[in-house]
This record gives structure tokens, C-alpha cells and sequence, in this order.
């Protein structure tokens, strides 16, 4: 009795031992899943995430409850000894507010009775969208696996969007394909000619852009192979359907609507800059500002300057202490100098100061107006047709960079026979925009380049007639 009541303490104890659990976590489609949570019931200070092939492994006891959770997806509850743990399909978190989906040609069928992935967005995700430039914005963290890359061209600048990753290194044909009301739509972006190379390229953005947000009813977004099949190869990365509002189902025989949002921009934040030194070179403890095209810039300097080692990118000259120094210079807004008696620009030295933070200068409040009416009628259950008509103005963040485009809208219905139905949709879009800004680059109508660039030391105010003309 004594044996075996020193026995069963030590098998106890030999249940409750921690050992280590290795899996796997995939798609439905069988593609590992990276970035998966994977943790203790109420213990999360032990958790492992997935790799790139989506496998984990994490240390607990046999009957531990193992929980698995990624965003977009289903979170599962698995016992750390079940053999479901070594191979774990997390399921796609669809955004379904109907049982029905939109596949190809307009068809809608029940979304269980479909054999590939599709998530539904409704026209509620775009309420605001209409005043942030693309109603994609509306859509993005609403579909597990849809990536969407921007621009820093501004409102209305190009998106470009891909489904469950890159599918091969040439990024141009990775992109889903669009579908409006049964018409594919390619997402192609619209650029300048490269007048001064790619540095000085403008963005107009894509055919994403195109599209009203407030006429959207619904996106259907088909994931697999199964859903290419419905679009043939130009859909191999997937495609988003997008279905246009109509007069169809709504209660009455004529509606008369009207929207009008607002929004307002602010920058978030700006880089972290030194405001202690101003303009030069960290070899030299005094400054010139000599333009290198203005051969008697530096007379009667004294030391005279060399033209290669004064003014640059550089801000890690003297500290911006208040000494005299010849800095930026012009005659035109007398700026750093003074005319003689004779008519002559004078140099004069100036105090050589901390001008503040020239990012938030620069930037100021975007202000976005978006308003819509919308007529639309039915006369019976088979015959319907909506007209809308929506204006958006936005002054943006970036000074005299307004822009202002109208959608107009027209869908009709109409049953003539039993086995004949017609349906029609009409999208236009006016765009205007002023001083878009380069995409990208290192040109001189790159504003972040050359805020990047600009020196403490100088008035961001004797540069604002370049910008608010």
C-alpha cells in the first residue's frame, strides 16, 4: 500500500510533462498560411507564429488546448495530442451578408454551393470611400489574402492589387482582374511621357479610380483555380467582380436620392530631422551660399568660398546660432542682399537661424467634398433604371494641388420575353486635376525629395510663390 501510494503521485506527474508540438497551417487550397498565431488557450506568453511555409512548433501538455488565429480567417481550437494538429486548414473569414454571390457574366449562385473561394464586400464597406480618392481604400483588411499597393501620387493616384501574394517575378501581370457588371476591366495605370527620364513621371492613376464608390452595390472577390476558369488566363491571379447598384429591388416606382460627406486630411507624421546645424560642410565652421552659374558671386568675400564645398545637400555645417553668414540670396524678392545707390544687388550677411520644421509648413489641412443625387425608377418587377450623378472637389494635402471629377451613371432592365432580358450600364467619369506630383524618383517636382533636401536655415516662405501660383 505504501508502494503504490508513492507510484501513482509519479504518474501523474509524468502526465502533465511539456513537450514540443510541430504543424503545419494551409488554405483551403492547400498554400501555407505565414503570420498564424499559435498559442495556449489563456496563455499567450509562449506563442509561436508561422513561417513562410506555414509551419510552427510550440511547447505544451497533452491536453492543452491549442489555439490558431490569423486576421481574415477563422480562429481554431485544436488539443495539442489531436493528430488535427499537424496538419490545420484555417478557412477564409468571408465578409457575407447574403447567401448569394456574383460569379461570371452577372450569374448569381448560393456561395456553399460554389467549389472556390469567393468573399463578398456590400456597398456599406464604401460609405466613405468616395472622399479618399478610390473606393479601393474601402475594401482593403476587408479580404483575406488581397494586397493593395499605392502610390504617393495623391488622391486618385494608382493602385495595384494582388490576391494571395505574388505569383511571378513579373510584377506587371500579377495583378487581378477586374469585372464590371460582366465586362472585364484591365487596371492599367496611365503615366506621362518620360519627358526627363522615369525621375519625372506623373501618375494619373488607373482604372480603379474610374469607378463611382457610391454606385457600388457589391464586390465579389474569386480566389483559385477554379475561379479562373470563369475569365480564362487573364484571371489566373484572381478576379474582383464588381456589381453596379440598380433600381431592381427597391419598394416603390420613383426615388429621388441624395449624399453629402466631408473629410479632412492631416499629415501623420514627418521624418525625425536635426535642427542644430544648418546648410554646409561638417570641414568648414563658416557658410557661403554661392550659386555656381554667378562667377562674381563670391567678390569681396573674404575667405573666398570654394564653389564645390559651400552650398549642398548637406545640413551639417555651423550651428544655426544666429552668426552673420552670406547664405541664400534673391534679387528679385530681396532675399539676403540690398540694391546700392548705383542699382547693384549688395550681398549682406544674414543671421544664420533655425527656421522650424519646414515639413509641417509646407503641408496643410486636405479638405474633400463629395455630394451625389440619384434618380431612379420601376414600373413593374421587370423593368427598372437608375440614373446617378456624383461630384467630389478636394483641395488635398500638398498646397495648390486641387482636383475635381463627376461620375455619371446609368443602368437599366428591362425583361421583353420570358427567356430575353437586356440590362445596360453606362459609366462616365470627367477628371481634373492640377500640378500632380511625380510618382516616385528623385526629380525636381518630387515634393518628398526635395523636402528631404531642403535646410533648416531657410524660410520655407521665400519658396511658397513657386507653389501657390
Amino acid at each position: 500500500m505504501i508502494w503504490l501510494a508513492l507510484l501513482l503521485p509519479s504518474a501523474l506527474a509524468f502526465g502533465q510533462d511539456v513537450r514540443t508540438w510541430a504543424g503545419i497551417v494551409v488554405d483551403p487550397d492547400g498554400n501555407p498560411i505565414p503570420g498564424v498565431a499559435v498559442f495556449v488557450a489563456g496563455n499567450t506568453s509562449g506563442a509561436a507564429i508561422t513561417n513562410e511555409m506555414g509551419s510552427f512548433s510550440i511547447s505544451a501538455k497533452a491536453d492543452d488546448d491549442i489555439q490558431l488565429s490569423c486576421l481574415g480567417y477563422e480562429t481554431l481550437t485544436i488539443k495539442a495530442s489531436s493528430p488535427a494538429l499537424k496538419r490545420v486548414v484555417l478557412r477564409d473569414e468571408a465578409q457575407v451578408l447574403q447567401s448569394s454571390v456574383v460569379t461570371a457574366l452577372g450569374i448569381k449562385r448560393d456561395e456553399k454551393a460554389i467549389g472556390y473561394s469567393a468573399s463578398k464586400v456590400e456597398s456599406d464597406k464604401f460609405a466613405n470611400a468616395g472622399t479618399t480618392g478610390n473606393w479601393l481604400n474601402g475594401i482593403s483588411g476587408q479580404v483575406a489574402g488581397l494586397n493593395i499597393d499605392r502610390t504617393n501620387s495623391g488622391p486618385g493616384g494608382s493602385m495595384r492589387v494582388t490576391i494571395r501574394g505574388e505569383a511571378t517575378a513579373d510584377l506587371e501581370n500579377n495583378t487581378a482582374l477586374f469585372v464590371i457588371d460582366g465586362v472585364p476591366m484591365y487596371n492599367t495605370a496611365t503615366m506621362s511621357e518620360q519627358a526627363e527620364g522615369s525621375s519625372y513621371v506623373v501618375d494619373y492613376g488607373n482604372g480603379t479610380a474610374d469607378i463611382d464608390p457610391d454606385n457600388i452595390e457589391s464586390v465579389t472577390v474569386l480566389k483559385g483555380a477554379a475561379a479562373t476558369a470563369l475569365y480564362g488566363s487573364q484571371a489566373s491571379n484572381g478576379a474582383i467582380i464588381i456589381t453596379t447598384k440598380s433600381a431592381e429591388r427597391q419598394e416603390g416606382n420613383f426615388q429621388v436620392s441624395f449624399k453629402s460627406s466631408f473629410a479632412a486630411d492631416r499629415v501623420l507624421s514627418e521624418p525625425d530631422l536635426q535642427y542644430v546645424y544648418g546648410q554646409g560642410d561638417d570641414s568648414r565652421n563658416y557658410y557661403y551660399y554661392i550659386r555656381s552659374e554667378d562667377a562674381d558671386g563670391a567678390r569681396g568675400l573674404d575667405p573666398r568660398p570654394e564653389y564645390d564645398s559651400t552650398a549642398g545637400l548637406m545640413s551639417w555645417g555651423p550651428k544655426m546660432d544666429g552668426t552673420p553668414y552670406y547664405q541664400y540670396y534673391n534679387e528679385a524678392l530681396g532675399i539676403g542682399g540690398h540694391y546700392d545707390d548705383g542699382g547693384n544687388f549688395v550681398r549682406d550677411e544674414t543671421p544664420f537661424k533655425n527656421y522650424g520644421n519646414w515639413f509641417n509648413r509646407y503641408f496643410k489641412t486636405g479638405l474633400t467634398f463629395s455630394n451625389a443625387i440619384t434618380l431612379s425608377g420601376k414600373w413593374n418587377k421587370d423593368n427598372s433604371i437608375r440614373l446617378s450623378f456624383s461630384d467630389n472637389r478636394s483641395s488635398g494635402i500638398v498646397p495648390n494641388s486641387p482636383s475635381r471629377y463627376n461620375f455619371l451613371s446609368l443602368r437599366t432592365r428591362n425583361k421583353l420575353t420570358k427567356w430575353l432580358t437586356i440590362e445596360s450600364s453606362v459609366n462616365y467619369k470627367h477628371d481634373g486635376k492640377d500640378n500632380i506630383p511625380t510618382s516616385s524618383g528623385y526629380g525636381s517636382t518630387a515634393i518628398m525629395y526635395g523636402l528631404w533636401c531642403y535646410a533648416p536655415n531657410i524660410d520655407m516662405d521665400w519658396a511658397k510663390n513657386y507653389w501657390s501660383d
